[in-house]
């Protein structure tokens, strides 16, 4: 059990960070459709297949109409484009622009320093 409660505590205080940065910095502010399509779609981007707009439905569960303001706040602050795919100009894909990727490595690399120093702290 001790191992299992020290691998929680730190998967607690990512999601805790992550919720604080979400609020802080994106649109929406606490965790919401918002969030969760620019989480979903920063991931689908940096892997190299932009999600579509229906598999972004999809994959948050809700319906087009519910999607369609949170995403075009995500648009209109420049978080996120959505580009025709190249294959099937009927499809549209969801991207992640250098705003959005930039901000999430910044904080992924807050989170990095801060594992280190507890790493640090932890063996002195």
């Amino acid at each position: 059990m001790e191992v299992r409660k020290r691998g929680l505590v730190p998967a607690i205080g990512k999601i805790a960070s992550l919720i604080s940065w979400t609020q802080d910095n994106l649109p929406g502010g606490v965790p919401s459709i918002v969030s969760q399509a620019a989480y979903i779609v920063a991931i689908q981007t940096i892997e190299g297949s932009p999600i579509s707009l229906k598999g972004l439905i999809g994959s948050i569960g809700c319906s087009e109409a519910g999607l369609r303001k949170p995403l075009q706040r995500l648009i209109d602050e420049g978080w996120v484009e959505i580009v025709r795919d190249q294959g099937d100009q009927r499809v549209r894909r969801a991207i992640a622009t250098g705003k959005l990727l930039g901000a999430l490595a910044e904080f992924a690399d807050r989170i990095a320093e801060r594992e280190t120093q507890e790493a640090q702290s932890e063996s002195a």
